[in-house]
């Protein structure tokens, strides 16, 4: 038997919240809470955080953030997201299928009517730096906060005409869903590797919209955080830095970048060509990670 692993964000994450819902949906019989072995599953999840005991079967995670994954012979790959983690993990080319949150297709029979609204969902890092919601709404667009629920958040998707994702595992379900969707990049704390990796799993190439950096983040800080912020930037202008300082909060740029952003951002409202995985690479991702899976259930429940 095994336990979940996966990533936490106490407020909520789109990606990572899909976790429980499509492995205990589909796979039920090879879990337990107290198991001693872990699955790795939706998530860049093959690094220094993963659990240090039991053994660990990896289900389609991906590499990409924090330290090298402290690899030895606990360490088992059913499959993983994409090409490029295969490579990185010195794993033969057919264990890289696709990101498992592919499998809300076979989850999600019955959906909304499509309607002809418009969606935006950013990182989940992204929705404390400057306001997204209000910026959606001058655009007409659907706001998707990555922290809501899943299921909230996938009814909205498929009333949508298109979804435009920061969040890669925004355009991840979408494509699942058969909706078309357009990669955006607001910040720089966007991890290209991942995205690469999911893409080029379906035969496609990442190639981002790029949107002008908006700071605006005192609005979500306490009057102190700001306070505090603001005495050391004047510091380090004083040239007093120390090395254990936390770094002060960027500088607002809102009043210069708003209006590029929400230029930039209403041509790919109206202009930008839209993405969706060819139909015969996305049915094969889900044949070959459902065999996969059904295979490894298979035996874990033997065992």
């Amino acid at each position: 038997m095994l336990k979940l692993f996966y990533y936490r964000d106490g407020r909520g994450n789109f990606g990572d919240d899909l976790n429980p819902w499509i492995w205990y949906s589909l796979y039920p019989e090879i879990f337990a809470d107290q198991a001693p072995d872990h699955l790795l599953g939706i998530g860049t999840l093959i690094n220094d955080r993963a659990p240090r005991n039991g053994r660990i079967w990896v289900c389609g995670s991906g590499a990409g953030y924090h330290g090298a994954a402290p690899l030895n012979d606990s360490w088992n790959f059913v499959f993983v997201r994409g090409p490029r983690t295969a490579a990185r993990m010195n794993l033969p080319i057919d264990k890289a299928i696709t990101d498992p949150a592919i499998l809300v297709a076979d989850l999600l029979d019955r959906r909304p009517q499509q309607a002809s609204s418009i969606c935006y969902m950013p990182h989940h890092d992204s929705i404390w730096r400057a306001d997204w919601r209000g910026i959606c709404k001058k655009l007409g667009l659907v706001y998707l906060d990555p922290a809501d629920d899943i299921h909230e958040t996938m009814f909205k998707m498929c009333r949508s005409k298109f979804v435009i994702a920061e969040a890669m595992h925004g355009a991840i379900v979408a494509d699942a869903l058969r909706i078309p969707w357009v990669p955006v990049k607001a910040y720089s704390h966007i991890l290209d590797f991942k995205w690469q990796d999911w893409a080029e799993s379906l035969a496609l190439n990442y190639q981002p919209e790029i949107l002008p950096e908006v700071w605006d983040v005192e609005q979500f800080r306490s009057r102190n955080e700001v306070f505090k912020s603001d005495l050391k930037k004047k510091l380090i202008r004083m040239g007093m830095n120390a090395s254990n300082w936390t770094p002060p909060l960027p500088d607002n740029n809102a009043n210069s970048s708003m209006g590029p952003l929400l230029e930039r951002l209403a041509d790919c409202r109206d202009r930008a060509a839209v993405v969706l995985s060819p139909d015969h690479a996305h049915h094969e991702a889900r044949r070959r990670i459902l065999a996969t899976m059904d295979e490894f259930a298979a035996s874990r429940y033997v065992a």
